[in-house]
């Protein structure tokens, strides 16, 4: 995305455009009717690359979100998939993509 400068650590990177567009796809297919992401805009922006955790960019109003994808079918849950949102970069980064950085390399041995 123009005008994110995120320096990204592991096991968060961008995705291409391509992949992109199809994990905005995949979101728009597993949300239900109630699911606080549902109806609103999101672009995707980056993703782990150890499970199927994305950051999206969702508008309306605007936030980072980041969405747990189950890969399957619309569930009837309003709560799946998992969401978490951040109000700002700056949240995502200090509350999600460090931790998730810090259990990482943990973890790789």
């Amino acid at each position: 995305m123009t005008g994110l400068d995120i320096a990204w650590l592991e096991p968060w990177q961008p995705v291409s455009s391509e992949r992109a567009t199809s994990l905005e796809l995949a979101l728009e297919r597993e949300l239900s009717d109630g699911h606080v992401l549902r109806g609103r805009r999101a672009q995707a922006i980056a993703a782990r690359s150890d499970s199927d955790d994305v950051l999206f960019l969702v508008r309306d109003p605007e936030a980072f979100a980041v969405v747990h994808l189950t890969r399957g079918r619309r569930q009837a849950n309003p709560q799946w998939p998992f969401c978490m949102q951040f109000e700002s970069v700056e949240g995502f980064i200090e509350g999600c993509m460090q931790p998730d950085h810090l259990e990482f390399i943990d973890t790789d041995d």
